[in-house]
């Protein structure tokens, strides 16, 4: 360090020293004047490089032996001892060669809340780990040591082709509460392995971007961890990679998405699926899913939303948009969405107030059927379909039939894009297999597009039910007076079979006098001619009656 730096820092050393060496601060950090106490250190105390043309691999180390040097007991209210740093990171590149750094690696430091790493900003401050020789090497490596770590303002970059990963966490009761502000993380083979015992939990990023090529973004697996992964948060968050998972979880998790874009952007680099819900045993608390606001692009039939095997707590999506891709051929053909019952039951599962495309498969097997499945769809629009019967792909994945496990599915208030209203989507699907199937009755009300029945005997109106509906009842009802013409009126509601079954006739002498028919029915829509119901008139019907009804009545 040059003089005048040592003397704005008002450390006793000589005036002529063109350094500060590293025992030199923790010989002396107990005398840090308080302005030192309220910036912070500095990497390039340590002769790191900014300019990216030298390795700052000794600085990093360094740098370690600092951190360490200012750890300090606890307070009285506070279990651990504290760590007591926040480094700076001034603009500019530096690069990481070494094979494996392992940045907190020590694993003979105590345990110890509180340190922050500072940059001056996304694409400003920039930490280049690309290793002369070797692989799997990880940047940042916390053995239960560090909790409270906060980073803010930097990008990382790694080496994907030499499965360079960021950070490992172990945790038996340590490690947890991260928190990432503004940091971009490009090309890693892992993002964040997280393995051990307890806790590495409480981890939140905020408007943070990954991005280039991945194996696997957040990891955790099934034979190195357990089910403590607790409130994963991200807020605002980008995730623009050619190929890898963003969250694979295979040990529970309870997770939260606010905002932010989920895209896969290349068609050549294998599949992307941005959540995967692993596993069917975890413990209680640690399988919950929600995701609100968020933007996804499945691209090029690759990509998919989610798969999910999970046996319990609940997966939510809310007002999310999944639908950008519609527009590509075939696109209605692309699994976009999986979840599996092996046996088991499936989370409670909704979608609420998103646009969706492609098709969503639920596999099923030999004894699903022993277990409830609650899944709903509710005020979503499916792009290129029509029916909920195309947009759901059922998998049965047991030899023997048992066709009772494959679950009922609500759709509620849903529609297709640019979809007529004439298809009715209000229904519970697969009912008629599930071994316990709920149904509801529901009425839909048929007018032309002047909100009137119609006549002249060429304005014929229809609907669409649901596959598998049943039709209750139907009622056709005018009261008297609702038109002037006192000549003979006939409505017919029909099916659009080769040979129509007539559902409900009203035929009256005087139209004015009107008419109230009630047809008690059991019909089975099991066929799309039989979905399609149409209401015409006779051609003596000169007036568009505003106030008669058509009320059918079907569970489903």
């Amino acid at each position: 360090m040059a003089s005048n730096e040592t003397d704005n820092l008002k450390m006793s050393v000589n005036a002529g020293d063109e350094s500060l060496k590293i025992i030199e601060i923790q010989n002396n950090f107990q005398k840090i004047d308080k302005e030192f106490e309220s910036r912070g250190s500095n990497i390039e105390w340590f002769s790191a490089d900014n300019t990216g043309l030298t390795n700052s691999n000794q600085a990093f180390i360094d740098l370690e032996a600092f951190i360490q040097s200012r750890i300090t007991n606890n307070v009285s209210e506070i279990t651990n001892p504290q760590g007591n740093t926040v480094i700076d990171l001034p603009a500019g590149t530096y690069v990481v060669s070494s094979s494996n750094p392992k940045i907190l690696g020590n694993s003979n430091i105590k345990r110890a809340r509180g340190l922050a790493f500072r940059g001056s900003g996304r694409g400003i401050t920039r930490i280049l780990f690309k290793p002369n020789s070797g692989t799997n090497g990880y940047l940042f490596y916390n053995n239960d040591k560090w909790l409270h770590i906060h980073f803010e303002g930097i990008t990382f970059v790694g080496d994907y082709e030499k499965q360079t990963n960021f950070m490992y966490s172990y945790s038996k009761g340590g490690a947890q509460n991260y928190t990432f502000d503004k940091c971009d993380f490009i090309n890693f083979n892992y993002g964040w392995k997280l393995e051990g015992l307890n806790t590495n939990s409480e981890f939140t990023w905020f408007h943070c971007g990954f991005y280039g090529k991945w194996n696997k973004t957040i990891f955790s697996e099934s034979t190195t961890a357990n089910d403590q992964f607790l409130n994963y948060n991200f807020f605002a968050c980008q995730y623009e990679a050619s190929r890898g998972d963003f969250l694979h979880f295979e040990k529970g998790g309870n997770i939260n998405i606010w905002g932010g874009s989920f895209i896969n952007t290349d068609s050549n680099a294998g599949n992307t699926t941005f959540f995967k819900l692993l596993g069917t045993s975890h413990v209680s608390g640690v399988q919950r899913f929600l995701c609100i606001g968020a933007r996804f692009e499945t691209k090029y039939g690759l990509a998919k939303l989610i798969e999910c095997e999970w046996a319990d707590g609940a997966v939510s999506f809310i007002s999310c948009d999944c639908d950008s891709q519609q527009y590509n051929d075939g696109s209605h053909q692309w699994v976009t969405a999986l979840f599996k019952s092996t046996n088991v039951k499936m989370p409670i599962i909704k979608f609420d107030g998103c646009t969706l495309m492609g098709q969503h498969q639920y596999y099923y097997t030999g004894n699903s059927w022993a277990f409830p499945h609650n899944i709903i769809y509710e005020n979503c629009q499916i792009a290129k379909h029509t029916r909920p019967k195309d947009f759901i792909s059922y998998v049965n994945t047991n030899s023997l039939g048992n066709l009772g496990g494959q679950p009922q599915i609500k759709f509620r208030n849903c529609r297709g894009l640019n979809d007529s209203p004439k298809n009715i989507w209000e229904c519970t699907l697969g009912y008629e297999r599930a071994n316990v199937g709920i149904v509801q009755k529901k009425i839909v009300s048929v007018k032309g597009p002047n909100g009137r029945f119609p006549y002249l005997g060429n304005q014929n109106l229809e609907i669409i039910l649901p596959i598998n509906s049943i039709i209750t009842q139907v009622r056709l009802y005018s009261p008297a007076n609702a038109v002037t013409e006192d000549t003979p009126a006939t409505f017919t509601l029909k099916t659009a079979e080769a040979n129509p079954t007539i559902l409900a006739v009203a035929d009256v002498a005087r139209h004015k006098l009107g008419f109230n028919v009630t047809a008690e029915l059991f019909f089975v829509c099991d066929t799309d001619e039989k979905c399609k119901i149409i209401i015409s008139s006779s051609n003596s019907v000169k007036q568009s009656n505003p106030s008669a009804l058509c009320l059918i009545e079907y569970i489903g």
